[in-house]
């Protein structure tokens, strides 16, 4: 910026400068008469570095510049000079096209783009997007400089978010720069302006696999390979990776649904039978992973016996879990399986609040001990509790009275022993 647009006054010479000036102007002219070049360049800028005015300065560096492309043919000293002049008028479009001339024909590219930076906000907005595209092209073919190349494409999408040339060129500096998540954000973009199927599946894979490996994005990678899937269902590879997504992020329902399509039951089982086992699952991830792989063997695959399996290790891990023991009851009963039956009712009998289903629970558990298991006095201690629970319930009062002939026990003694009141 010159001293006039930065606002700092310009200091009047000395009378020895101005004396110093008159003799370079008397210098000057002779030597162009004589035709001495050479003489003369080094005389304008003596003069150059005296005078204060920057209009002054910006003359006489354009004067030098010429004189060496035109008479001496030094293109290394009227670079300096131009060069010069543009730090007192950076808007000089005539230095600025003599410079862009100069570093093309010397193969200067990165003096070439930094120059045709300098020119490029002097143009036309509408021009702009035009010469930047320029520039990074200039920039990506001839100068090799990441950094540089990516703020130049980063320009063109500045005025065209959709520019596909810009996108393409980004997205692989920014895979040689290993800069995932912005090689991510240019593919999302390629991808949604693309409508070559062979290339958007290739782009979703390799989004898919950025997202995966390189980012740690497992929702990321689930949407594109959702999106390769509906492309190409047959695609193994989307599937495989689809798949492993949905577990590292727990999305059971999401592959449950994945699985339906197909009904692949069997697969799905054991993957969250494998994961409820591994070693990493905690406690509170195991047992509704197991109550899933249960569901499953029981309404997909119709196998109550592997269910019930899935259930008792439930159970094993948590021996008061009320929804196992529910879930194991019919289960039981259907096989006929009564020691067990009898362990689950017990459970659910633990774990009742309500006084009708616990009546109804001990009344459930007596007849199993007297029918199943033959075991009349642990069935009569049963009919007891429910009905010492409820006096005035009829069916637990049968239960009482049939269990008391049976053991030959009088009713009313029991009744005095249990409800002394009545």
């Amino acid at each position: 910026m010159s001293q006039e647009q930065s606002g700092d006054e310009v200091r009047e010479l000395t009378a020895d400068e101005i004396a110093e000036l008159e003799k370079l102007d008397d210098a000057i002219a002779k030597f162009e008469q004589q035709k001495r070049w050479s003489d003369m360049i080094r005389s304008i800028l003596g003069k150059a570095e005296l005078v204060q005015s920057p209009e002054d300065k910006v003359v006489l560096f354009r004067q030098a510049g010429t004189l060496y492309l035109e008479r001496s043919s030094n293109q290394a000293e009227a670079i300096k000079c131009f060069e010069q002049l543009l730090e007192y008028d950076e808007q000089d479009t005539d230095a600025i096209e003599r410079l862009k001339q100069m570093y093309e024909k010397r193969r200067d590219w990165e003096k070439l783009i930094r120059t045709m930076q300098r020119e490029v906000e002097l143009l036309p907005e509408d021009d702009q997007l035009i010469r930047y595209n320029e520039m990074a092209e200039l920039a990506t073919q001839r100068l090799r400089k990441p950094d540089v190349c990516i703020e130049l494409w980063q320009k063109v999408l500045e005025g065209d978010a959709e520019n596909p040339n810009a996108l393409e060129n980004l997205a692989q500096l920014y895979e040689r720069a290993r800069e995932w998540e912005r090689l991510a954000e240019v593919l999302e973009t390629l991808i949604a302006t693309d409508t070559d199927v062979t290339s958007m599946k290739q782009q979703l894979q390799k989004l898919g696999m950025i997202y995966a490996d390189k980012i740690g994005n497992d929702e990321g990678a689930i949407g594109a390979f959702k999106k390769l899937l509906e492309l190409d269902p047959s695609d193994r590879r989307a599937q495989e990776q689809l798949k492993r997504r949905y577990v590292s992020l727990g999305a059971w329902d999401e592959l449950e649904t994945f699985y339906a399509v197909n009904e692949k039951w069997d697969e799905l089982i054991r993957i969250v039978e494998r994961q409820a086992e591994a070693q990493e699952t905690g406690p509170e991830e195991r047992i509704p992973l197991l109550f899933r792989a249960a569901r499953l063997w029981e309404d997909k695959k119709g196998k109550a016996d592997r269910a019930a399996r899935v259930y008792e290790k439930i159970l094993s891990a948590d021996p008061e879990n009320v929804q196992a023991a529910e879930a194991l009851t019919p289960i039981y009963e259907e096989a006929h399986d009564a020691r067990k039956l009898v362990s689950v009712l017990e459970v659910r009998f633990a774990h009742s609040d309500d006084e009708a289903s616990q009546v109804e629970l001990l009344r459930k558990i007596g007849h199993v001990f007297e029918e199943r298991l033959r075991q009349p006095e642990v069935a009569f201690e049963r009919y007891l509790e429910a009905f010492a629970l409820a006096p005035t319930h009829d069916e637990a009062r049968t239960d009482v009275e049939q269990q008391s002939l049976y053991e030959e026990v009088d009713f009313d003694h029991v009744l005095n022993s249990i409800l002394p009141e009545l």
